[in-house]
């Protein structure tokens, strides 16, 4: 999942790679999946477009969980100035994390720790920070959340189950009726989620109990029906991840 957005008008997704930050261009409602906004103009009409990201003093690669091992936030930049002071939305929080826009650009899923000891959960907030709620109450770790057309979202639960790593859930975006879609082996994490709906995961390649180091991309239906590579992988495939796809329908990752 990317950890950062920017929300305005007549901009699509992108992905910009950085060493703190994933940015992601998000443009104006219309009639596809990835296209968002949050309200605000610039004068003589043009719509302003916000930047929304993690902010972190220590990242720690490799580490999924315990990625920001002295906190982090997630903050927004209302201006185009890189130099202007950026607004913190959760300074109620240890850590935050993986920002996902809503469709029509109002609400902000996020992955946040109140505390340093708490496990990840799913949260949810209006663009302008106010109207936190936690979304999920998982006795694991769940995190890296995605809308579904319909009201469903979907996310990842780092599971403690021996064998087990990582899987994907769906649930209403109340947190009610998760039901797990992934199974076996895998280590399955959430990318995004496709404009046709199916929903773009990674995980370990080939899909085997062993750990391996090899990660690639998959897509399923919300159902976990149609699971299938998303492309033809050599058996020495590297890590794949941080997926998000442009307006030409293609996929962009590392």
């Amino acid at each position: 999942m990317a950890n950062s957005a920017i929300i305005g008008s007549d901009v699509y997704i992108r992905v910009f790679l950085a060493v703190i930050i994933d940015v992601i261009l998000l443009g104006s409602v219309s009639v596809s999946f990835q296209e968002r906004a949050v309200g605000g103009h610039w004068p003589g009409g043009a719509q302003e477009s916000d930047l929304v990201f993690v902010e972190a003093p220590v990242i720690i690669p490799g580490d999924f969980l315990h990625r920001f091992p002295k906190g982090s936030s997630l903050v927004r930049l209302r201006s185009k100035q890189v130099s202007d002071p950026v607004q913190n939305l959760t300074p109620d929080f240890f850590a935050a994390s993986d920002p996902e826009v809503s469709f029509d650009g109002t609400r902000i899923l996020f992955s946040g720790q109140k505390v340093a000891t708490a496990r990840w959960q799913v949260w949810e907030m209006n663009a302008d920070s106010s109207n936190k709620r936690q979304v999920t109450e998982c006795v694991d770790d769940c995190l890296c959340a995605a809308y579904l057309p319909g009201g469903d979202i979907v996310y990842t639960v780092f599971s403690t189950k021996q064998g087990l790593r990582s899987y994907l859930s769906v649930s209403k975006l109340d947190g009610s009726e998760a039901n797990q879609i992934t199974f076996g082996p895998g280590d399955f994490r959430v990318e995004t989620v496709l404009r046709d709906g199916r929903i773009l995961a990674s995980a370990s390649w080939p899909l085997l109990s062993e750990h391996t180091a090899s990660r690639v991309l998959y897509t399923l239906r919300s159902d976990g029906t149609g699971l299938e590579s998303f492309r033809l992988e050599p058996l020495s495939a590297g890590a794949s991840s941080d997926a998000e796809e442009l307006d030409n329908g293609s996929v962009v990752f590392v």
